[in-house]
Formats: C-alpha cells, sequence, structure tokens
C-alpha cells in the first residue's frame, strides 16, 4: 500500500485529500507546515508528497528544495496544489514533478497521484517512461 504524505496548513483540506486517497487504496500521513513535512517525510518515507505552497513557518517552495537536497528524498514524487500561476512555476523550478490547479476534483487528484506513484515505480525497477 502506497504511503502519500499530506502536507497543507489547513485541516479541512488534509481531511479532504486523506479521504479521497484512502478511498484509492493508499496509506496517508499529515504535516502542517514545511518545517513538519521534513520531520512527517523523514518518520514515514513517503511513495509521494502532495504539497500546498502556501503555510506558516516553511512554505512549500522552501520544502520542495530542502528535500531534493536530502538524497533519500531526491526522487520522491512530490504534487503540489496551487491557485497560483507564479507558484506553479516556483513549484517546477523547485523540484515538483506535477501541479495540480485549484480547485480540482478528486477523481483529477486519485489519477495524478496513482501516475506519479506509477512513474516512480517504473524507473525504480529500471524501466523507461514514455512521455
Amino acid at each position: 500500500m502506497p504511503v502519500v504524505l499530506i502536507v497543507d496548513d489547513e485541516p479541512d483540506i488534509r481531511e479532504s485529500v486523506q479521504r479521497w486517497l484512502s478511498s484509492a487504496g493508499m496509506s496517508t500521513g499529515f504535516a502542517c507546515d514545511g518545517m513538519d513535512c521534513l520531520a512527517q517525510a523523514a518518520k514515514l518515507c513517503p511513495d509521494l508528497i502532495v504539497m500546498d505552497v502556501l503555510m506558516p513557518r516553511m512554505n512549500g517552495i522552501t520544502a520542495i528544495r530542502e528535500l531534493r537536497n536530502n538524497d533519500k528524498f531526491a526522487t520522491t514524487p512530490i504534487l503540489v496544489l496551487s491557485a497560483s500561476l507564479a507558484d506553479e512555476n516556483e513549484a517546477y523550478i523547485a523540484g515538483a514533478n506535477q501541479v495540480l490547479a485549484k480547485p480540482y476534483q478528486g477523481r483529477q487528484l486519485i489519477q495524478v497521484v496513482q501516475q506519479l506513484l506509477l512513474d516512480e515505480t517504473r524507473l525504480s525497477d529500471g524501466k523507461a517512461i514514455s512521455t
């Protein structure tokens, strides 16, 4: 069962994402900001991280950079949820694999997460991914 770390400062969003991912057979963990994300990632070793951008203490962009600078998480897929085009560009530059624009449908979220997990599995199996 894949483990997904959900990082968002809004409890309602964390719970909503958790419900959708759990319904698709995924296990989830939570973090309320970028600092908490780094600590929870070290504990959970997630297969994928779903990240908000605007959060207190450490924003999502900084957290992505920190994760990418850590060998343990350098290739962990990161999905950013954002309503801002500027945040989208920054997220990709920081190292996000995918950005899902807010608002989104739960089915969209599940599809993107499943595809990122599939891509990561193919990469770790040493198989090429055609895009």
